[in-house]
């Protein structure tokens, strides 16, 4: 009975000794075992025990305790080495993840990148496409300004016909003109009225309904004639080459030779000189009236007459016939001073000689307009 009593309690301390001990191994697997330690608090919780424990029962106790702490060791060990592995598989798999991580972020930063560089490209492309399509307005917004404040100016010239060169010279001289002032607000709109007064009445109504306001010619005055009353009418500017001053009235400006004016400057340096005989040879048309008109308010300032006047038509004979009237007594003139100069070339000729008859020239100064 005692016996069996002491088994059941061998029994009993070793089960509680094995829990104990396993608990202690599992506690922290970090924390080293001390196996004297745990049998001190195995011995301190079994204080109450009885002492009857058989002592030669006590080695085998220890024994088994150290078979069980070897045991616990050892799958303590394995437990170590495959939390070992475990961490080194962490690792592994933590630095591949991490790897993998970068290899992500780098994929990112360079998609971003890209995305970024992208953006920057399409940004700088619609900053120069709508630098592009500005300078664009800006060229068309120019192009439309010079348009509009382009000033028409209405050319009408002969070019074509008789007078075809006369035309072209004067529009030669306006188209180089307008090259060397660089200008690009004036249009030149060239129209060809042939020299004839309906022609040029009817393209001066058209350009008239074509906004323009401004007009260089026509060359002469039978054309002006036919639109000076539409040019008052319509107020415009038209700037004739007509030499014909007496057209000249509001909005009508006559820029061609004015042949009064050179007559005035003419007689004033005749008259200056002391040559009072003048001869007038004149056209037979209102040119030529025109300009007699203007010799006889000077001359008649200075209380002088026109010694001759002879008017010519427009073919040689008649020209012909006016030249030989108006040279009338050169002949005998010019015989009178050939015998003059005989005499004082003669041998003969006495030193006091002198001249008995004295013809005088039959005009001093001939005034011929053409």
């Amino acid at each position: 009975m005692l016996i069996q009593k002491k088994i059941i309690k061998n029994t009993k301390m070793l089960i509680f000794l094995i829990s104990i001990v396993i608990s202690s191994c599992a506690v922290n697997d970090k924390e080293p075992f001390d196996i004297i330690n745990e049998a001190k608090k195995l011995f301190n919780n079994i204080a109450g025990e009885s002492e009857d424990i058989i002592l030669e029962e006590k080695e085998n106790v220890i024994i088994e305790k150290k078979s069980e702490v070897l045991l616990s060791d050892k799958t303590s060990q394995t437990n170590i080495i495959k939390n070992n592995n475990k961490k080194e598989t962490y690792k592994v798999n933590t630095t591949k993840k991490k790897s993998e991580e970068i290899k992500n972020l780098e994929d990112k930063i360079k998609e971003e990148e890209n995305i970024s560089e992208s953006k920057l490209i399409r940004k700088k492309l619609k900053i120069e496409k709508n630098q592009t399509e500005n300078n664009n307005e800006v060229i068309i917004n120019k192009e439309k300004k010079i348009l509009t404040d382009q000033i028409k100016v209405g050319v009408l010239l002969p070019l074509t016909g008789e007078n075809k060169s006369i035309g072209t010279a004067i529009l030669n001289a306006l188209e180089l003109a307008l090259f060397q002032t660089d200008s690009k607000k004036i249009n030149l709109i060239i129209k060809d009225t042939k020299a004839d007064p309906i022609i040029t009445k009817n393209i001066f109504k058209n350009l008239i309904n074509d906004n323009v306001k401004i007009f260089i010619g026509p060359l002469y005055a039978s054309s002006l004639s036919s639109i000076q009353n539409e040019v008052t009418s319509k107020n415009v500017d038209l700037f004739a080459l007509t030499n014909n001053t007496n057209l000249a009235k509001k909005g009508i400006w006559t820029f061609g030779i004015d042949p009064q004016q050179q007559t005035i400057t003419i007689l004033d340096f005749l008259l200056e000189k002391g040559n009072t005989k003048i001869g007038f040879l004149l056209p037979e048309n209102a040119y030529g009236y025109l300009l007699y008109d203007t010799i006889q308010k000077v001359l008649s300032k200075e209380n002088i007459v026109p010694v001759r006047v002879e008017f010519f038509k427009e073919s040689i004979d008649s020209q012909r016939k006016a030249a030989k009237k108006i040279s009338l007594g050169f002949e005998e003139y010019e015989n009178y001073l050939n015998s003059i100069e005989e005499k004082i070339n003669s041998e003969n000729v006495d030193e006091n000689f002198t001249l008995t008859e004295v013809l005088e020239k039959p005009l001093d100064s001939i005034f011929i307009a053409a």
